[in-house]
């Protein structure tokens, strides 16, 4: 137990003993109001124990990570939820990428993509064709729906209202789905299992829930 802690059971307890001692000559009424003075200051106590021991939670992040579980698995089962959630959250503690939530929800990389292109110059003479190389740059979202045009969530979608439960457990309660947890506690990648990613390959399956498979690195890419 934290030193924090320790001393607010500390004081929870001498103000509890100072409203439980009462003389005897009070009055019936004296002693309910004392009684009920002692409830109220437990309680309060007790509130701020809570609130001091459990983990800060950052509603901005939770608002992101709802969203993102979501868009990516709105219409999987809970386990699927959770996993999508792990994966953001596991690499938002991996350095390899951003510190936050938020940020690795957002995060765009820029790719170059070569074409060839068909050049004819024509002159009085002649027609000269050649080809050449054109590189363009395509930007991708790590997680597709951010490079899309969606509709915001609506609150009464059961959808919405599960993925915001499972944000907030996964953020602020780290006794609540231990057994996935676990299971998924590598995992940074997952992809649509309708699409096969080259990057697949060299990655360590972790599991398939729902439309999605999970990765973890390979312990070859590890070494």
């Amino acid at each position: 137990m934290s030193k924090t802690r320790t001393g607010i059971m500390a004081l929870l307890a001498v103000s509890a003993l100072a409203l439980a001692v009462h003389s005897p000559a009070q009055s019936v009424e004296q002693q309910d109001v004392k009684s009920n003075l002692y409830q109220e200051s437990s309680d309060r106590l007790q509130m701020l124990v809570t609130t001091l021991t459990n983990p800060i939670v950052d509603l901005k992040e939770v608002a992101c990570l709802a969203k993102n579980i979501f868009f990516e698995a709105g219409n999987q089962p809970v386990e699927g939820k959770v996993a999508v959630g792990l994966v953001t959250i596991n690499r938002s503690n991996d350095p390899r990428f951003p510190n936050s939530v938020c940020k690795v929800i957002n995060q765009k990389t820029s790719r170059e993509i070569a074409s060839e292109e068909v050049v004819v110059t024509k002159t009085f003479w002649d027609k000269k064709v050649e080809t050449r190389t054109v590189w363009t740059t395509l930007t991708v979202c790590q997680f597709s729906w951010r490079c899309m045009m969606v509709k915001e969530p609506t609150k009464h979608d059961d959808r919405w209202v599960e993925s915001q439960q499972v944000a907030m457990e996964l953020l602020s309660n780290p006794d609540q789905y231990q057994e996935l947890r676990e299971k998924y506690q590598n995992a940074l990648y997952f992809h649509n299992n309708q699409v096969k990613p080259v990057w697949a390959k060299q990655k360590q399956v972790v599991g398939r829930i729902g439309g999605h498979w999970f990765y973890a690195e390979s312990n070859k890419n590890n070494k």
